[in-house]
């Protein structure tokens, strides 16, 4: 996101409602669970301070060892029960019950990918599958069966089984391997993702949108 991501966190980018993309995003994960933990590497001053006034439960450096790396860094790695796990910059919408519901009938695996078919063509690892296991993931720009962002996962196992590995891509590449790794039915019925400079605008479409229903409801 450089040149903007070099003086400002991406995390902290905002829209014409001058929300940051953490708050948004905190605010909507908080419809969907009890607590909302966020992780931080990149500037972990500014981003920990908006995320607890922003309302999150709690905040875990983790510095620059990889996107996942709070599993097995962490106390946060032993939370036993299916966990919601989002990126900051992949805002969506989706319905709770269906999710949850989608997980139950998939078995409650150890890890789901939850997919989205983006209107418009985004970059994203395309998710493969056979019966609803994934069998593998590859970076391409597409409009079907795209990672969200979003997957529920259990900590706990993963942590006993990916004690070495701090990124989620390793993770998925040993649960592939494992025969582990499923992808939901249920997509999110809005999506952006907000990668490059130019998908800035997709955050202002974003926040006019949200802003028009708080006035609509």
């Amino acid at each position: 996101m450089q040149p903007y991501s070099g003086k400002t966190p991406k995390q902290l980018l905002t829209g014409p409602s001058g929300q940051t993309m953490l708050n948004q995003q905190i605010n909507w994960a908080q419809q969907l669970a009890n607590q909302v933990h966020v992780t931080v590497g990149y500037e972990k001053n500014k981003v920990s301070e908006e995320a607890l006034n922003s309302g999150a439960s709690s905040v875990t450096i983790v510095d620059d060892l990889g996107n996942a790396a709070w599993i097995t860094k962490s106390s946060l790695g032993e939370i036993r029960d299916p966990t919601l796990v989002v990126t900051c910059d992949n805002l969506m919408r989706i319905n709770k019950t269906d999710l949850l519901a989608d997980y139950q009938d998939s078995g409650h695996p150890i890890c789901m990918l939850i997919p989205v078919h983006p209107a418009i063509p985004s970059s994203g690892d395309l998710i493969e599958a056979e019966k609803g296991t994934v069998t593998s993931l590859r970076r391409i720009v597409g409009t079907k069966n795209i990672a969200s962002g979003l997957q529920i996962l259990q900590p706990e196992k993963i942590q006993k089984i990916a004690k070495n590995k701090f990124n989620f891509t390793e993770i998925w590449e040993l649960l592939i391997e494992m025969g582990s790794l499923k992808v939901g039915k249920i997509a999110p019925t809005e999506w952006i993702a907000v990668d490059q400079p130019e998908d800035l605008h997709l955050l202002e479409t974003w926040d006019k949108k949200q802003a028009s229903k708080i006035t609509n409801d």
